[in-house]
């Protein structure tokens, strides 16, 4: 019986910091612990589209990712008659832009390692938390106020 838990790491992402998302992946793949984790890998292109990937982690860091991902027509966890469909747990995936899966079940937590604008600005957290999935690290308002430096600066001088 598999006690281990799914994670879905998500990577790249619609920013200038892209590249340096693929390389933070990159590395976080290499080291989580396939033992006590399943992992499961999801890109996001430089246009946006969300792309289930099961190749290489090596080609990750080089951009490489991308058209393997795009050739691969299984998808990460494949569903019957689905073509350009894929379901990453509660994402489902539909020609390239992420919307709730019906069923609601699979991945117990994702990863978001995306940086800048709709990454560390609170948008993927909201995204989350609006699918009720549980993802590693801050949340919505902290990453927001995080990644603008005046209203940062204006709540800490009210503290």
């Amino acid at each position: 019986m598999n006690h281990k838990k799914k994670v879905l790491v998500i990577f790249g992402g619609k920013s200038s910091e892209h590249e340096i998302s693929r390389i933070s992946a990159t590395s976080i793949l290499k080291n989580i612990n396939r033992e006590k984790f399943d992992v499961f890998m999801m890109g996001i292109t430089k246009e946006g589209k969300w792309l289930p990937y099961e190749g290489p982690i090596e080609k990750i860091s080089s951009g490489e990712w991308e058209q393997i991902a795009y050739n691969d027509k299984t998808g990460c966890l494949p569903r019957d008659n689905v073509s350009t469909n894929h379901v990453m747990g509660n994402i489902l995936v539909r020609d390239g832009k992420a919307v709730l899966d019906e069923k609601m079940n699979g991945i117990d937590v994702v990863f978001p390692v995306l940086h800048g604008c709709n990454g560390e600005d609170g948008t993927i957290q909201g995204f989350l938390e609006l699918m009720g999935i549980p993802y590693v690290g801050c949340g919505v308002l902290s990453s927001a106020v995080g990644m603008d430096k005046v209203y940062a600066k204006i709540i800490f001088e009210k503290a």
